[in-house]
């Protein structure tokens, strides 16, 4: 039996309730849609096709998501998966999950937002909490999860209770940048030998010697500076760079190509060869002093043969050093720092994305942080040469 039921929006819900079946509810704008779809709904549960109780109290929320283990995930880039993997694993390891479909709730999913939030991040040395972004990346898994299994036909005539749920909200886009004081800062701090960093009360910096120790420079591991710095220059992700190999670098032709099993975005891509990079000559030569690093292999296929692990320990190593450790600075930093000095220095929008292998401009303008100084500048010098035409047309 159907009811219908007139909002104060002036909007209609409808809700199908009958013996054996789960309560479906829908809003519509006006009455005569709403009827038009109970009609449907009640004609699809007389011919058995939409879902029973008994149906729903055999599927467990481990089932969906063990559905979308092995289905989407097999179809997500390699750095996707194995996120999606961790996270479907955590939400296996709660209870939620061993509960069956007849028994969720939106308000089982609203509660588990809200604890999700509540909960401080692991390893963290400020105890902070889990940031709204990540709870909603967590969120989108699951919801996608009971999704695709319906998208599937494993079950039909059941609405995700999750679908209509008020999401947390992602807090402001990042602003920052790096500042020249920092990179100066972090050059001296990889540049220098093993010191400790002294800022006297004049503020004076001096270095204090910590010991014997075998490398000379800042930092021991000496292709951490030189992936700090081609980063900036080429806009590439951390994983990506880490997978270059050196048979792909064209120096000569002014690019390098990322295989399509390496990217975040290009999965599938329509080029075979994998997505092209755009080399400066400043990224040429930073790429021939990393080949030229003391201690490597002559014939090492990868451009860098660290881990990502070790490129991570190092730049938090380096910040530590360099005195920045309060300043919020991130590795991932560097990508936004290239496709913002891509657009500051000419490049049109769809060049900056070429670059930094973007594919979507909603994506990209998140990276895209313009200094406001340098936007007054533009602004004044093209003021002053418009003056100065008008100087000569009326001389």
């Amino acid at each position: 039996m159907a009811t219908f039921t007139r909002r104060a929006n002036g909007r209609w819900q409808v809700k199908i309730r009958r013996l054996g079946h789960p309560s479906l509810s829908r809003t519509f704008s006006d009455k005569a849609s709403g009827q038009a779809w109970a009609r449907q709904v009640e004609v699809e549960m007389d011919r058995g096709r939409v879902v029973s109780i008994q149906q729903l109290r055999k599927i467990t929320l481990a089932d969906v998501l063990g559905h979308y283990l092995h289905t989407a995930v097999s179809e997500m880039s390699p750095s996707g998966a194995v996120y999606a993997r961790l996270e479907i694993e955590r939400f296996l390891s709660m209870p939620i999950s061993a509960r069956s479909l007849d028994g969720l709730r939106r308000r089982d999913f609203t509660r588990l937002r809200d604890n999700m939030l509540r909960q401080h991040r692991n390893n963290d040395p400020q105890n902070r909490l889990i940031s709204p972004a990540t709870v909603l990346r967590r969120l989108s898994i699951l919801r996608s999860a009971i999704q695709r299994y319906i998208d599937d036909g494993e079950i039909e005539g059941w609405e995700s209770p999750i679908t209509g749920m008020k999401m947390p909200r992602p807090s402001d886009q990042r602003e920052r940048r790096i500042e020249p004081d920092e990179l100066i800062q972090l050059v001296a701090a990889w540049r220098i030998k093993r010191k400790e960093r002294i800022v006297l009360p004049n503020g004076t910096v001096n270095w204090k010697p910590l010991g014997k120790h075998s490398a000379s420079q800042g930092c021991r591991n000496r292709y951490i500076p030189l992936a700090v710095r081609l980063a900036m220059e080429t806009g590439m992700r951390r994983g990506e760079m880490l997978k270059v190999e050196i048979k792909n670098i064209y120096p000569d032709r002014g690019y390098l190509v990322l295989h399509p099993e390496t990217t975040k975005t290009d999965r599938g891509h329509t080029l075979s060869q994998g997505r092209r990079v755009p080399l400066t000559l400043r990224a040429i030569e930073l790429i021939r002093r990393i080949q030229c690093v003391k201690g490597r292999a002559p014939d090492e296929p990868l451009l860098f043969p660290i881990s990502s692990n070790a490129l991570k320990k190092g730049w938090q190593r380096l910040i530590k050093r360099a005195g920045l450790e309060g300043r919020d600075l991130r590795y991932h930093d560097t990508r936004a720092e290239s496709a913002s000095r891509c657009l500051e220095e000419g490049l049109s929008t769809f060049e900056a994305m070429a670059q930094t292998g973007h594919r979507d401009h909603r994506s990209f303008q998140k990276y895209v942080r313009m200094r406001s100084e340098r936007i007054a500048f533009k602004r004044n010098e093209l003021a002053r040469k418009s003056k100065e035409a008008k100087q000569k047309l009326t001389s």
